[in-house]
């Protein structure tokens, strides 16, 4: 039987996606969460974020959306964007009122030791992403994606350059994902003491729904575990393709956020 996950490790993964954020980035305290923006990346969305918002205390507040448009249009960032770590469907609710694009993430967690490695035939090989070369050919399959699974426009390879200032930061690792010598896929590590974290998983366009992601995802388990990880976790949309993906792979949902994006 699985082990019960713990506040502890509920609470490592909900830190894990703030640090994410944080890394390589200017941070400041403000407005009931944590802002978190690279001015050099402010056209993509990932770029400028409002995190750690406490929902019962920002929404009771009138004007707390006009007050956030006005933060981020003055750091030049082209939406609004921000998380709600605590929150009800009223919350959800007055989100979508206003207008806004609401999309509910949740966090999916699983002991390493009740998952196991990888046990596929076969199953292709992770390669860390540690020169030009690599990151360059990671830069052109985002291109061919063109637009990643949350959204994020890939076109221009702008958000491998925002991810590589994570990996720089010592946040995490990325790598590329082979399979019968062809690039398929892409995905970050990041760990943090016994905690690791999947973070920006990518396959490319032709080669979705061929079994790539269920080896790719264990691959990159079995490598957390090797470096030491106890706890493996991730965030997924609600009811969408990842979570199914994250739960055949032995992850188990047990905390929730909601994103709001608004256009400025």
């Amino acid at each position: 039987m699985p082990k019960i996950i713990t506040k502890q490790e509920k609470a490592s993964l909900l830190l894990s996606e703030l640090n994410y954020f944080r890394a390589g980035s200017k941070v400041k305290d403000i407005s009931h969460g944590q802002l978190c923006w690279l001015e050099e990346f402010n056209q993509i969305s990932a770029a400028t974020i409002l995190h750690n918002v406490n929902g019962t205390r920002a929404l009771a507040e009138v004007e707390w959306l006009d007050r956030v448009k006005t933060l981020f249009s003055r750091l030049g960032a082209s939406q609004y964007r921000f998380y709600l770590t605590q929150f009800d469907d009223s919350h959800i609710e007055r989100l979508k009122q206003f207008g806004l694009q609401v999309t509910v993430e949740l966090g999916m967690l699983g002991h390493l030791e009740d998952i196991g490695n990888a046990d596929f035939h076969d199953a292709g090989e992770l390669v860390l992403i540690d020169d030009d070369r690599a990151l360059s050919l990671k830069r052109k399959l985002y291109q061919e994606c063109e637009v990643g699974a949350d959204g994020h426009q890939m076109q221009n390879g702008v958000f491998a350059d925002y991810e590589q200032v994570k990996c720089n930061s010592g946040y995490m690792s990325s790598y590329l994902y082979y399979h019968n010598n062809r690039l398929k896929g892409t995905v970050s590590l990041a760990l943090e003491g016994r905690f690791a974290r999947l973070k920006n998983l990518y396959i490319h366009p032709k080669y979705r729904g061929q079994g790539s992601g269920k080896p790719l995802v264990t691959g990159l388990m079995t490598i957390a575990k090797e470096q030491g990880a106890e706890v493996f976790g991730t965030y997924a949309l609600q009811g969408g393709i990842s979570q199914r993906l994250y739960s055949s792979c032995g992850l188990r949902p047990c905390i929730s956020q909601v994103e709001g994006v608004g256009q400025l």
